[in-house]
Formats: C-alpha cells, structure tokens, sequence
C-alpha cells in the first residue's frame, strides 16, 4: 500500500554551485510504495493531489502538478497544459531520502537534485 508522501529535492552541486544549495528546492507530493516507487493507480486515480512547487531565491515560486507524459514523468503549469515558454521536466521513480533526482528543462538543460526527506503526510 503507498501513502502520500511529500518530497523535498534541493539543487546538487553543479559548477555554479559546488556545495549544492538549499535555497533552490523543489517540494513534491506524490503517492509512494514503501520502496520509493510512485504508485501510478493512486495518482491517476487523483492526478490533482500530485502536486509540484518550485522555489527558486531569484524568481518567483511556481506551482503545478506532476503528470505522466510519452516520456515518464513531468511537471506541468498549469494542469495538463505544457505551453512552449512552461518549465518541462522530467522526474524517474526511484524517491528515497540520500538519493538523486535529475529534472530536465524544456530548453534540453538538466540538473541534479538530492532528496533531502520523504516525509508521509498525516491522515
């Protein structure tokens, strides 16, 4: 059984930022086995709990949502839609705390996040 579990991913270190930073994170919420695997029955049953928020210092937050796309996994502003100027990104499955996310943008760059926590939410 998954439970809905919010996700928080801050930058890694990257040539820009050699110790990583925390104040360029993500928080997702997503349903999760106990493994770290998104439960895709859960989320298409309620896809808008799957829920993204981006928090970047120098730009305004963004918030959206997490779909499945013809390429796995995407973050999309607003839902459903993925206009030519949104962000696309694309997420793997495998979420659990000390492990790494890449996300890709729609302009072909990518970047490496550390999953700082996965914590379940309180029913």
């Amino acid at each position: 059984m998954s439970r809905w579990s919010l996700v928080r991913l801050e930058l890694a270190p990257t040539v820009g930022f050699p110790k990583g930073s925390p104040s360029r994170f993500y928080l997702l919420r997503l349903p999760l086995f106990r493994d770290g695997a998104i439960d895709i029955a859960a989320l298409l049953a309620t896809p808008r709990n799957a829920t993204v928020r981006r928090f970047w210092p120098n730009e305004p937050d963004r918030s959206g949502y997490i779909i499945r796309n013809d390429v796995g996994w995407a973050f999309s502003y607003p839902f459903g839609e993925v206009a030519e100027n949104d962000l696309f990104e694309a997420i793997q499955q495998d979420i659990r705390p000390g492990g790494e996310l890449r996300i890709f943008e729609r302009d072909g760059s990518d970047m490496l996040y550390r999953i700082k926590s996965v914590l379940p939410e309180m029913s």
